[in-house]
């Protein structure tokens, strides 16, 4: 059984650290970000200390989600 707001958290945490260090890191990680981010993440501003926040922001909560929502289907499956 797993327990949704443990594995959203897990997954929300760790999506935002990738996230962070690709913005800030890595030449090829940078043009990734900037294409991407004008798809998934909507306000983030490039690659910017505001822009990072802005992004871990979105990538956290969003990650939080479906890590939630993937916890809960399993236990439902599971069962």
């Amino acid at each position: 059984m797993l327990k949704p707001k443990a594995l959203g958290l897990v997954i929300g945490i760790l999506w935002a650290i990738w996230w962070g260090w690709a913005g800030l890191w890595g030449s090829w990680a940078k043009a990734w970000c900037l294409i991407s981010s004008c798809r998934i993440y909507f306000g983030w501003f490039g690659l910017s200390w505001a822009g990072l926040v802005i992004g871990w922001s979105w990538a956290s909560s969003t990650a939080f989600i479906c890590g939630v929502i993937f916890a809960w289907l399993y236990n439902k499956f599971a069962a």
